[in-house]
């Protein structure tokens, strides 16, 4: 091989290289390790069938291979849905520091308070701009509307001012130019909408029928899951007026928990009892169905 070759080869593996080490050829195995630990998943699931896994854990694993694709724009549909709190603020971290372009559509107002820095709101059949994160975007908000309901009710004071006036002079022949004129007036102005705020939270208040016992549900002892045990020894009471959250990572029966407790799948163990005069109503995640039990 004479210098001139040489030289050739070694400026081919050296571009190629180049372009391996842009690529992340050296650190893409760490990059999917590293994603895959942020979304719970340790080295004995890697090689486990999809269909093995949870719900939440499949909306996770789809997330990943989205993150790790790192695409110039990452376009993301309520990302926090079905994830737990660690995986969340795991999300947050890594988002954070994503080099490309992010639109979100979300409801977690916590989770956009921590990423974005302008918001777009969907709005009376328009998209309005704002600078900074949703807390910034509700403060400006406020603001707008405060401002937009004063030119709405001087507005509305001048229409009826108007419209005074012409209904009280316009079959006068000293003052019907006037008040037609007034008329015109009328008909040209632009009226202002009257502003609306969507984000008031509705108060409701339902009376059962029927009062249920003191005593409205009690898991005790049980063992949860499928072929093997996911969690045990699992107790939990329920008392009327109560209101529980159950909170852990995606994979540990937290769904399972609650199917067995609707006689949808057996407990390995244990047992679950109701209060007398129960109505019972379930809405089963990924599925717009309510399902109702009486007892």
């Amino acid at each position: 091989m004479d210098s001139e070759e040489f030289e050739d080869i070694s400026k081919t593996y050296d571009n190629l290289r180049a372009d391996f080490e842009q690529n992340g050829g050296y650190v893409y195995e760490a990059e999917i390790r590293g994603v895959l630990h942020g979304f719970g998943f340790g080295e004995l699931d890697y090689n486990r069938p999809i269909n093995e896994l949870s719900g939440g854990q499949k909306t996770q694993l789809a997330l990943a291979k989205l993150l790790l694709e790192k695409p110039d724009l990452l376009i993301l549909d309520e990302p926090t849905n079905h994830l737990d709190v660690d995986t969340i603020t795991w999300l947050e971290g890594y988002i954070k520091n994503y080099s490309g372009s992010l639109l979100i559509i979300s409801h977690d107002r916590y989770f956009l308070d921590q990423i974005v820095n302008e918001v777009y709101e969907m709005a009376h059949k328009t998209l309005t701009h704002y600078q900074g994160n949703y807390t910034d975007f509700i403060k400006q908000k406020e603001l707008r509307t405060t401002t937009r309901m004063r030119e709405y009710e001087k507005q509305q004071a001048k229409i009826a001012k108007l419209q005074e006036f012409v209904d009280k002079n316009i079959v006068r022949a000293s003052t019907t130019k006037q008040a037609q004129a007034r008329r015109k007036q009328l008909e040209k102005m632009d009226v202002i909408e009257k502003p609306t705020d969507y984000t008031k939270v509705a108060k409701f208040l339902f009376t059962p029928n029927k009062k249920s016992g003191e005593n409205v549900l009690k898991v005790t002892d049980a063992a949860i899951g499928y072929d093997h045990v996911l969690s045990e020894p699992v107790n939990l009471e329920v008392k009327r007026h109560q209101a529980i959250a159950i909170v852990g990572p995606n994979g540990v029966g937290k769904s399972t928990l609650l199917k067995s407790i609707l006689g949808k799948i057996p407990f390995i163990r244990g047992s679950v009892s109701y209060g007398t005069v129960l109505t019972l109503v379930t809405m089963i995640k990924n599925s717009k169905a309510f399902i109702e039990i009486r007892r």
